[in-house]
């Protein structure tokens, strides 16, 4: 017995069914999925303005449905108080409400004192004196300037 490698060993493919002209035409399939969420409306609100707030939805099977759940205003007033504590709460244990330093106390939350412009250097602006700066930029370099105290002004950089 030998071995053909260019041998077709594989079986025929069945020839496709082919529909008669009166074969009734299959049912178009349904775009739609039984339990669709396309009228589905969402409420978000949000406790606040950075990442760490929490976030309350309401979804309403419609305009009205969603309407209707936060129509009770106590209901939801306390509802949002709830998540609000809550929030807090979750915020403390991972620590998310106030920074250690290296020793494990709560790190120092006041401004550095204002540093003093060289040569004792003071400008102004239409809101008063500008408030001496400087830091290191992030490509850095080391940078000096004036700002407005309202911070509405322009930076006024020092060279």
């Amino acid at each position: 017995m030998t071995f053909d490698p260019f041998a077709d060993t594989a079986e025929p493919a069945a020839p496709a069914p082919t529909q008669e002209p009166w074969d009734e035409a299959p049912a178009p399939a349904s775009t739609t999925p039984p339990d669709s969420d396309v009228h589905r409306v969402r409420i978000t609100l949000k406790g606040g303005s950075g990442h760490d707030s929490p976030w309350v939805t309401i979804d309403g099977a419609n305009i009205e449905d969603a309407r209707a759940q936060i129509a009770d205003k106590e209901a939801l007033k306390a509802l949002l108080d709830d998540v609000a504590k809550a929030g807090a709460y979750f915020a403390r244990l991972g620590n998310g409400g106030s920074r250690l330093n290296m020793n494990g106390k709560p790190a120092s939350q006041q401004r550095p004192p204002h540093q003093q412009a060289p040569g004792g250097q003071q400008r102004y602006c239409e809101h008063g004196p500008m408030v001496y700066k400087s830091g290191v930029g992030r490509n850095g370099k080391p940078w000096k300037a004036f700002d407005c105290p309202n911070s509405t002004c322009d930076r006024q950089w020092v060279n």
